[in-house]
């Protein structure tokens, strides 16, 4: 392929900004592979989380230049990070937080659900 016709394929990566107790206890609850670890406390900064090290986010900005970055945001701050994220480029932000306890809360609800007994023809919908 001629270089003039080369496609500007960039790659995306996965990161988790967040290193505190939301990421703790929610993280196994929907365990992904991720690329890079971020927090906005430099004292978790060089820490090894789910053998990750957990770096400084302005790492992101120079990421962001070469790739896509996807950031699942495992903080009760949601608003906050994803504004800190805009500023060093990223957009694509997703509130891990809000995401997971929600599909826990369906996910609970549908086995309660499937224990009671059902009147025949009767449905049943679950509104988060």
């Amino acid at each position: 392929m001629n270089k003039d016709h080369e496609l500007n394929v960039k790659k995306t990566k996965c990161i988790v900004w967040g290193a505190g107790s939301a990421f703790s206890r929610l993280y196994p609850r929907a365990s992904f592979s991720f690329d890079l670890l971020v927090d906005s406390d430099p004292v978790k900064w060089g820490n090894l989380l789910y053998g990750h090290r957990v770096c400084d986010p302005s790492i992101l900005a120079d990421i962001a230049r070469d790739e896509n970055l996807v950031v699942f945001v495992y903080s009760t701050y949601y608003e906050s990070v994803r504004k800190d994220a805009r500023k060093l480029g990223v957009f694509a932000c997703v509130d891990a937080v809000s995401s997971i306890l929600r599909l826990s809360r369906e996910s609970e609800l549908r086995a309660m659900f499937k224990a009671l007994p059902l009147i025949k023809g009767q449905t049943v919908s679950i509104v988060p």
